[in-house]
């Protein structure tokens, strides 16, 4: 290899370690044009059109790697680097990835790279639900691995399956893994805190933050969620220690007040602690002061905040519903029914029949009204169902419909479709209608 064409391929490998995927494309077509037989400049192309994550580079990737391999077909690596261009180019090419993988395990390649390959299988089998054959090609994937990043994205997708099928302790466990891993990171110390939270071990998460206060090297950047988890922390020792429940809830209100009076917060973390102090003054009996933050927080107008608006809108709507101020529920049911969440959505479309029907006693126009709008909420739910078979919530409230005017025949039909966690309310409704409760 002469002393020009080293140095260009020295330029590729140099662009690509620091990421300047234009400059390594620029190298390496040019190698490829002085080497034709240079399976080695084929692959560096290939893997610089890979990296530079382009949907048209994807096939230019391919394209190289196809070439490479009828160079040199019996290096494994450089099935799996045409593995790789095909799984980024979607689903349609997932068959064809797949079968390179397992052509570039046939073939013969690295450790490195076999523990590469099953990563990427255990993150298919994932994404496909398939947990039990995922968390296998995680373990295989650890067992060749080397201490590197690849550990902790393994961990971090372990840690994700066990907690959506609830194994709380494996959780834990992997969770501890990553602190001992990366002890000076505070996310790894925060999503610990959770799951013990989950499990509630409120003693151990507590001692979880101490940790996370002592040894996160980037502590001060996350302050604000370290503050909201001493908050949740304080809420859940106000569960398990009744006697000095209020206590734990003023402690709580009194960080969130500390925290607010920050001067670099931004107005998404202000609101959040104004409708979190209103939250616990719920469970503190300070319902009034809590009402009156949820109002000013439901007039807000601006795009960014409305999580945070269309929440409080929601609960205002149940509180004026329990207090039978039904003109105050119409207030916010109707900003509700246009929600872009599901559930505010159903909410505003129900409590907006329902609060005019409350209201509609003597006046043939409101009760003309309410009928037009309990119609069109059960066509919209009925649709729901048609659209979603089990999207349980939208019949519910369908039901509810039913119950409403009158027609329990009907109620008690479709409650048998419901599954039975979701029954228990919806007979008790039933039977508060029927006693004209």
């Amino acid at each position: 290899m002469d002393r020009s064409y080293k140095d260009i391929i020295s330029s590729v490998k140099f662009s690509l370690a620091n990421e300047r995927y234009d400059t390594a494309i620029e190298y390496a077509s040019k190698a490829v044009k002085l080497r034709a037989n240079d399976a080695e400049a084929y692959s560096l192309l290939g893997t610089a059109y890979l990296l530079q994550e382009k949907d048209n580079d994807y096939q230019k990737a391919e394209q190289s790697f196809y070439k490479a391999i009828e160079l040199d077909n019996a290096n494994g690596e450089y099935y799996f680097f045409l593995a790789n261009s095909q799984f980024a180019q979607g689903e349609s090419r997932l068959a064809d990835a797949l079968a390179n993988y397992a052509k570039a395990e046939q073939v013969g390649c690295s450790a490195e790279v076999s523990q590469k390959i099953n990563y990427v299988m255990g993150v298919i089998n994932q994404v496909l639900g398939n947990n039990k054959s995922a968390l296998v090609n995680y373990a295989k994937a650890q067992g060749l691995a080397a201490v590197s990043e690849d550990n902790k994205d393994i961990l971090l997708n372990k840690l994700e399956i066990y907690v959506q099928e609830g194994n709380l302790d494996e959780a834990e466990n992997i969770a501890r893994q990553l602190i001992n891993f990366s002890p000076e990171e505070f996310k790894y110390y925060h999503i610990l805190f959770q799951i013990l939270m989950e499990q509630k071990k409120i003693d151990v998460a507590i001692e979880a933050l101490n940790d996370a206060q002592a040894y996160s090297e980037n502590y001060d950047e996350n302050y604000v969620e370290f503050v909201f988890d001493r908050v949740l922390a304080d809420l859940g020792m106000s569960e398990i220690d009744s006697d000095n429940a209020q206590k734990w809830k003023d402690s709580a209100v009194e960080k969130l007040q500390e925290l607010s009076k920050q001067h670099d917060l931004d107005k998404a973390t202000r609101t959040e602690i104004e409708v979190t102090i209103a939250q616990i003054y719920i469970t503190s009996g300070r319902e009034e002061e809590a009402v009156s933050i949820f109002e000013d927080v439901a007039k807000l107008a601006d795009n960014e905040l409305d999580e945070y608006i269309e929440s409080a809108r929601y609960i205002l709507s149940e509180y004026y519903n329990s207090k039978g101020n039904y003109k105050k529920v119409l207030e916010f049911a109707v900003e509700l029914k246009k929600s872009s969440n599901f559930m505010y959505k159903y909410q505003g479309i129900y409590s907006e029949a329902y609060a005019t029907k409350q209201i509609s006693e003597g006046d043939a126009g409101l009760i003309k009204k309410a009928r037009e709008l309990y119609d069109w909420a059960l066509a919209y739910f009925r649709q729901c169902m048609v659209e979603q078979p089990a999207d349980f919530i939208a019949l519910s409230y369908r039901i509810r419909c039913y119950i409403d005017i009158g027609k329990i025949d009907r109620a008690n039909e479709l409650l048998k479709v419901l599954p039975s966690e979701l029954q228990d309310s919806l007979r008790e409704y039933i039977a508060e209608v029927e006693k004209g409760v």
